[in-house]
């Protein structure tokens, strides 16, 4: 009935949902101010320029939404998953897509290559890889400085 808890990286960019005039009764001052300068800005905000207390509490209500912006030169990596089983049903389009990226994922190889390499629209696979993401089944790798 609401989101469940999830590792908000920094660099995930926030979006306002279907807000009402009730929703709005409920929040707090502090809440009402994050929302509003989302709305306000002209470019996407990024989660880590705010408050994370107050961002979790807006996605648990399910009045903001988040993305996570990924591009065909990002590398990812899947770290050990402990007890994960994937169970696939046959014909299932986006589950066989699902799996066919998760099998094939590694940290040398940029998502738009991987595309390349399994002839999948990068579209698609930008917007499975962040799935992946927001599961905390993939990390999005940084160059180090």
């Amino acid at each position: 009935t609401q989101p469940i808890d999830i590792l908000i990286e920094p660099w995930w960019l926030l979006n306002v949902g279907m807000i009402t005039d009730d929703d709005i009764k409920l929040l707090s001052n502090q809440e009402k101010e994050l929302i509003d300068f989302v709305i306000d800005s002209e470019k996407p905000v990024e989660a880590g320029q705010l408050n994370f207390e107050c961002i979790h509490l807006l996605y648990k209500k399910g009045l903001i939404y988040l993305d996570v912006p990924l591009n065909e030169s990002d590398f990812v990596e899947v770290p050990p998953l402990e007890g994960f089983v994937m169970n696939r049903v046959m014909g299932d389009y986006f589950e066989t897509l699902l799996y066919k990226l998760f099998v094939s994922i590694d940290d040398r190889t940029s998502l738009g290559e991987l595309a390349n390499l399994l002839e999948i629209d990068i579209d698609l696979v930008l917007n499975a890889v962040s799935l992946y993401c927001r599961l905390s089944f993939a990390k999005k790798k940084f160059k180090q400085p």
